[in-house]
């Protein structure tokens, strides 16, 4: 059952957005897509309110789980709000009810190993009935074995509400008319050939669709105009021919061929393809560490705005370090995407109970392209979903760090969950067309001491417009910075409490080149919310939960909610 302290849109059970509450055992790491078993079955000292998705894949992951489990669930919530449209003059008070129904399908077969959950909620309001609607939400991962050892298929997707304003989701049920919903699913056929023991090739193509329903048109929000979203079809088209100790012992060669287009059929993006072509190499001076070098070419093409075309060499130079089986840390400098740049990420498993993921990255991209590349790395994991550095963000991180590279697609390799949280990664910059280079910093930590966790996570986006037409021109520049720390305490076996703040600034400006506005203001918005969660027995849940919610650019604008829901799960 998820729990009612944690910031999950809807706020239903099995939900997998938002930042889980408490892992039921940090210790466990994916195993194929699956997470491997716990280390004691018998207890849990960590609470029973846990994500119904993390505790759905630890029974599956037993020995004597069937192939494949259904746990069906339905709950009712009450939102009860003193601002109904967050609006700064005639603020209306509304009480509204979510009814809301599905059910998670895990499977561990020979064939098919994922998780699908899936979500129907219907929400009526008292006062304002254009409120009223019916959404789906989702979220499923699953790998299939279509030929063993050689040919596989992967499928991501994932039905979400967005916020468009960028501005985080605080307590989604409570700010329906800053939300979009968004479609996202993905499916990528692999084939992999063995050459020898310490030589393979691993041929792939990605084909991924977002779609955007409801409150995807321009709009103004407190005086912050919004252009539009458009649909967006991606293609990726990758092949890598990977050598570990052919031609000295401690080498590893990969020879990577990419290629990618992104297409929204809007204007405001145009039709934008990148080619890249590059070896990378990593020599292990010591067990733990290991230096890391790479040379290529690449190619950017936009038929609409040959300003962000242009083709050049690539290259990189940098260190591994393993300070641990289950953590990583890369460091490179290096030219991507026309630019030179630091590039890392950081894993670390510090103790079993405490956790670092830190990652950077400075890349060329569309805001559709991105949320179907975050989705596509995101895991399930002790904290939700998770996102991790793509080939499009950073190829040699990507190359290096890939575990479809570290042997063949089945054999069972462990995949870490840290990363930042999937909710507050997409809800952290306004979701509008166009081409954009971002600046990317985000960092998360996790920490379990007695009965008490606590996570923090920081976000810092530089978003430069490349390319697009409509009200934001070329060379304006948004910074986001967003931070969100949340503590929880384990009570009692039954009950929890819960206890989040977040903050975030946006800040806009101009480029210099232009003879336009030099300044596009700013915008703050703070949020806490402090919640209770009661395990009633084994298969019912209930919860309550206030939220604050203020937001600062022209006008103060705030915002009271109180939430009371009752969970049931069945199987």
């Amino acid at each position: 059952m998820l729990c009612a302290a944690q910031t999950a849109p809807a706020q239903t059970a099995g939900y997998p957005s938002g930042t889980q509450s408490a892992p039921q055992n940090p210790n466990n790491q994916l195993v194929g897509g699956m997470l491997s078993a716990p280390q004691s079955q018998e207890t849990s000292p960590y609470g029973a309110a846990t994500s119904s998705l993390y505790g759905q894949i630890q029974a599956q992951s037993s020995a004597a789980a069937p192939p494949w489990i259904l746990t069906e669930y339905a709950g009712v919530d009450e939102i009860a709000t003193d601002n109904v449209n967050f609006t700064s003059v005639a603020r209306q008070a509304d009480l509204g009810s979510l009814f809301s129904a599905g059910g998670i399908l895990t499977t561990d077969s020979a064939r098919v190993t994922g998780i699908l959950s899936l979500t129907g909620a219907y929400r009526r309001q008292i006062v304002d009935s254009a409120l009223d609607h019916f959404l789906v939400y989702g979220y499923t991962k699953e790998e299939v074995t279509l030929v063993p050892g050689s040919l596989y298929l992967g499928l991501h997707g994932l039905m979400d509400d967005v916020d468009r304003v960028g501005l985080g989701l605080q307590n989604a049920l409570a700010q329906y008319g800053n939300l979009t919903q968004i479609y996202q699913a993905s499916a990528s056929p692999l084939y992999y050939i063995d050459v020898n023991d310490s030589t393979f090739n691993l041929l792939r193509y990605e084909a991924g669709q977002v779609l955007f329903s409801r409150n995807d048109s321009s709009f103004n929000f407190q005086g912050l105009t919004i252009p539009g979203i458009t649909n967006s079809t991606d293609q990726l088209l990758r092949d890598d021919f990977r050598m570990v100790g052919t031609v000295f012992q401690r080498l590893l060669t990969d020879i990577s061929f990419g290629g990618a287009s992104y297409n929204s059929g809007s204007q405001d993006v145009g039709d934008f393809t990148r080619e890249r072509a590059e070896i990378v190499n990593a020599y292990a001076l010591t067990r733990s560490l290991a230096l890391v070098g790479a040379a290529g070419y690449e190619r950017l093409h936009d038929r609409d705005f040959p300003q962000v075309s242009g083709q050049d060499a690539t290259w990189s130079a940098g260190v591994r370090f393993l300070p641990n089986a289950d953590s990583y840390a890369l460091l490179t400098y290096g030219r991507q995407d026309l630019r030179t740049d630091f590039a890392g990420e950081l894993a670390w498993n510090i103790t079993p109970l405490t956790s670092v993921y830190m990652d950077y990255t400075d890349f060329v991209t569309t805001l559709q392209e991105q949320s179907i590349a975050n989705i596509n790395a995101s895991e399930i994991g002790p904290f939700g979903a998770v996102t991790h550095v793509v080939f499009d963000q950073n190829a040699v991180i990507n190359t290096i760090d890939d575990p479809l590279l570290s042997g063949t697609p089945d054999a069972g390799l462990p995949t870490t969950t840290l990363g930042a949280p999937l909710a507050d990664v997409n809800n952290t910059l306004p979701l509008t067309n166009g081409l954009f280079r971002f600046k990317a910093l985000r960092a998360t930590a996790n920490a379990q001491i007695t009965d008490n966790v606590v996570s923090l996570t920081f976000l810092n986006f530089d978003q430069t417009r490349l390319a697009g037409r409509g009200v934001y021109p070329f060379g304006r520049t948004l910074t986001s910075y967003r931070a969100v720390l949340s503590w929880t305490r384990f009570l009692s076996p039954e009950v929890e409490g819960h206890i989040a703040a977040n903050f975030e600034r946006q800040v806009g400006s101009q480029s210099a080149s232009t003879s336009a506005s030099t300044s596009f203001g700013s915008a703050n918005e703070y949020g806490m919310n402090i919640a209770l969660n009661w395990r009633i027995s084994q298969r019912l849940d209930a919860f309550l939960r206030y939220d604050f919610i203020d937001y600062s650019k022209s006008a103060n604008i705030y915002e009271n909610v109180v939430t009371v829901g009752l969970h049931k799960t069945f199987d």
